[in-house]
């Protein structure tokens, strides 16, 4: 038993290092096929249904084969993925689950993978495969319920999947709040930001964790910008004043996310230097389209 362990492990290592040593043989000649050719050449698309019939009796050795190519490939397209790619990704991800549906590596990581590469609708069917396949995780419809509220704004589905997180054995008590802030309100950023902390120190690639901590810093921004717009407000009818700037406090302000320091833009809204340039770009499209329609 032992010595058939053995050759086990040994032909899984053999053919993982073959593995990678092939697609980093390959990956010079890839780049420039990929970018003549769409983004896919050099790549088969799996078909789930045909997988175990080719996995010889050893589905979980395919799997691991298959998750590693889709994981060195990822790391490759992150940052210039095409829709394509997209694609792709997900059909490794899906063929692997298919394969191994009690791996939960491949949807803890595959779901925000997808999501990273934009593939909203590929990442919640990733996470909804894993609530299904292991029921008692409450880290999957928790996930699922963050991405109706962070990418689809979509709170009603959010809060479904949020309170079916809370209700499972196990899950972190901060669920139940995170439920019942949805269900007093249009979302919890608090719960969305603290999520968003822990998928930052789970992803190792440079480029997933970049587009994290923007859309960490972009949520940090708007919920900071609206305590301090009400606080703004609210000072200006006690004291019957009317507020021009921000200078007198600057001492008194929390940090910008973005660095670059809060301003008071034209419409009395206290927002970032940054997000009020990019107001200011958008109210002169709006304008211009406005003016080009009549």
């Amino acid at each position: 038993m032992r010595s058939r362990t053995r050759v086990r492990v040994a032909v899984v290592v053999a053919l993982v290092v073959g593995a990678v040593l092939a697609h980093q043989a390959q990956r010079h000649s890839d780049v420039p096929r990929r970018v003549a050719q769409g983004g896919l050449a050099g790549r088969v698309t799996p078909d789930p249904r045909l997988l175990r019939v080719a996995a010889m009796g050893q589905p979980t050795l395919l799997a691991d084969l298959m998750w590693t190519r889709a994981v060195l490939n990822f790391a490759e397209l992150s940052d210039r993925a095409t829709e394509q790619d997209g694609l792709w990704v997900r059909s490794m991800v899906e063929s692997t689950a298919a394969l191994d549906p009690t791996w939960r590596t491949v949807y803890f990581y595959g779901g925000s993978l997808l999501r990273v590469m934009d593939d909203s609708a590929g990442s919640n069917q990733i996470f909804e495969a894993g609530a299904a396949a292991l029921p008692d995780d409450p880290y999957f419809p928790f996930s699922r319920a963050m991405n109706a509220y962070l990418y689809d704004n979509d709170v009603q589905t959010a809060r479904i999947w949020m309170e079916r997180a809370a209700s499972l054995p196990g899950a972190p008590p901060w669920y139940r709040a995170a439920a019942g802030g949805m269900l007093r309100k249009s979302g919890d950023r608090g719960a969305a930001l603290r999520y968003l902390a822990e998928q930052m120190e789970t992803i190792e690639d440079e480029g997933a964790r970049a587009a994290l901590e923007y859309r960490y810093n972009s949520l940090l921004h708007d919920q900071l910008s609206e305590e301090l717009t009400d606080s703004l407000h609210a000072w200006e009818r006690e004291h019957g004043q009317r507020v021009e700037d921000l200078t007198g406090m600057s001492g008194r302000l929390p940090p910008d996310p973005f660095g670059e320091g809060w301003v008071l833009g034209p419409d009395h809204v206290v927002r970032s230097a940054q997000a009020e340039k990019t107001a200011e770009r958008t109210a002169r499209v709006v304008e211009r389209h406005w003016l080009t329609e009549q």
